[in-house]
């Protein structure tokens, strides 16, 4: 997992990109990205007062191969549900914050039930 922190604030040159992106209707049936313009674009309105946010990226790329001589699918879908692999991850971080650093936001993850794994 890889992780960065930068300053919270409106994504100026992104929010532009954005619009075009979605004026241009280049996210075909995937409607759900115009909802929340602003919330996408801004992550202060979301969480006001936020100072920093932290963005992680995850290599997904499933350890096994699929039959050649089967239908292919997606590498993303082939394999773990992401979206379970991803959140557990990010309660690890979640949990791994709080020791370290205290109650950093306790908005941001009163609703998670954190594990007993530390390690990210």
């Amino acid at each position: 997992m890889f992780c960065g922190i930068s300053k919270a604030g409106k994504l100026e040159t992104e929010s532009r990109d954005l619009e075009t992106f979605l004026n241009e209707n280049r996210h075909g049936k995937m409607k759900w990205l115009e909802n929340y313009f602003d919330l996408r674009t801004d992550p202060t309105q979301l969480f006001p007062g936020a100072k920093s946010v932290i963005s992680l990226a995850l290599n997904y790329f499933p350890k096994d191969s699929q039959n050649a001589s089967s239908p292919q699918i997606s590498k993303y879908a082939y394999g773990k549900d992401y979206h379970k692999v991803f959140k557990k991850k990010l309660i690890a971080l979640g949990k791994w914050m709080q020791i370290e650093f205290g109650d950093v936001n306790p908005v941001s993850y009163t609703h998670l039930t954190l594990p007993t794994i530390y390690s990210v």
